[in-house]
């Protein structure tokens, strides 16, 4: 997949050896053998297909976007060997496209640990409760703000990947991989990229942006992927800025739901 041109509605690329070109919820999807010719002249780019009367032409204001289209076209048309036809492919309306998603998240919730489970369970059964149970307008308040509270502690959770700790922690192995390649950025950012052999006998790489105090590093033998380098001040540090971004806020907000339980005034609304 390479470049992509816009011109209105219509947006128009090459991938897999086909060109496809899109408008609204149709895709035309033309294998590059079925391409006659992709001309290029000023800020236009003309396709002209070999069995149907088709010729499209898009308008875009960078020439080079154009030609570096053009040339992946023609590579198309030299490297396909499918002789498939040209095709159209409908794509469903949003809102049948995001409750198919739906349906999936749910089916993979569901067919999940038991946590995930209780927690769609209480989401379903207690937002009509709130509604029936609610006698004010700030007690119907104490849901959607401990349900912002939930979100904040697990975005908090997944951005300080408390998980992969706890679970590195727990049952990880720690190996002194030698020194980390270091490489630079053009912001003066440090990266440091340490390579090891996990206990399966396989080779492992991961970047980090912080140095090991100690020349190790300690990973899961079950997913090598997980990784933990051990820091110093700088690991500390960043704990508690992201506590008291959304941890602290995520732990008030879902005090709401307590207060709620008790019959008292959400305490975020006066």
């Amino acid at each position: 997949m390479g470049v992509v041109i816009k011109d209105g509605r219509t947006r128009i690329w090459v991938e897999r050896h086909e060109v496809r070109v899109r408008r609204g919820r149709v895709t035309t999807v033309v294998p590059g053998a079925q391409v006659r010719s992709a001309d290029v002249s000023g800020s236009e780019l003309t396709l002209r297909l070999v069995e149907r009367p088709l010729e499209l032409t898009v308008h875009h204001r960078n020439p080079a976007a154009l030609a570096a289209l053009r040339a992946e076209i023609d590579e198309a048309r030299r490297t396909d060997r499918t002789g498939s036809p040209v095709r159209q492919e409908t794509a469903e309306p949003w809102p049948v496209s995001y409750a198919r998603a739906g349906s999936a998240w749910l089916d993979r919730v569901t067919r999940g640990n038991a946590i995930a489970q209780a927690a769609v369970a209480y989401v379903l059964a207690s937002v009509p409760l709130t509604l029936l149970l609610a006698d004010s307008p700030k007690e119907l308040l104490a849901w959607p703000l401990g349900t912002l509270g939930v979100v904040l502690l697990y975005w908090w959770a997944a951005v300080a990947n408390l998980r992969t700790r706890w679970l590195v922690r727990r049952r990880g192995v720690t190996v002194r991989p030698g020194p980390p390649q270091v490489r630079t950025d053009a912001e003066g950012s440090k990266q440091y990229t340490y390579r090891f052999r996990a206990l399966d006998g396989m080779d492992y790489r991961h970047v980090s942006g912080h140095a090991s105090h100690n020349g190790e590093i300690r990973y899961d033998p079950a997913d090598p992927s997980r990784i933990v380098v051990p820091t110093r001040v700088m690991w500390l540090a960043g704990d508690v800025l992201l506590f008291w971004m959304a941890g602290a806020p995520g732990l008030a907000l879902t005090g709401n739901y307590g207060l709620w339980l008790v019959g008292a005034d959400p305490f975020v609304i006066a």
